[in-house]
């Protein structure tokens, strides 16, 4: 890691949380171990949640027709996953649209393993580049 990054993640950390990992430092505790194990941990409730959503999401979608809304559990839990930036790597824009990467109109979907935020100008090309061929999504998805 380069200085700028160091510096940003220790701005991001509380002054308590700063004490605490400090502490578990000074008690000879491997505090990056612990980091990984809580974010490991993070993980897998976020995908235990989407699979319980993604299930539910299904069994009221097999009843009737879903509403163009998306349920605000979902909305809260793709929020988890990528937080309040567009999920375009290296965008780092406010995120402002939820995308559906099957489409809507056509899926009739709010499936959470397939929606992602994304900010104005990265919702409209992804939409304008599907009508006009699907290039964008090729050369950003996959390399």
């Amino acid at each position: 890691m380069n200085l700028n990054k160091d510096i940003t993640l220790m701005r991001l950390l509380s002054e308590e949380m700063k004490e605490k990992l400090l502490e578990l430092a000074e008690k000879g505790l491997d505090v990056n171990q612990i980091l990984k194990e809580l974010l490991t941990q993070r993980e897998s409730a976020i995908n235990q949640k989407i699979q319980h959503l993604s299930q539910k999401q299904a069994v009221k979608e097999a009843e009737s027709t879903p509403a163009r809304h998306i349920p605000a559990a979902i909305q809260k839990t793709i929020n988890e996953i990528f937080g309040t930036k567009c999920a375009m790597p290296n965008c780092g824009k406010p995120a402002e649209q939820i995308h559906h990467e099957k489409p809507f109109t056509k899926y009739k979907s709010h499936d959470p393993q397939t929606l992602k935020p994304l900010c104005k100008g990265h919702h409209e090309l992804w939409h304008t580049e599907r009508r006009l061929g699907d290039g964008w999504r090729k050369r950003t998805v996959g390399g």
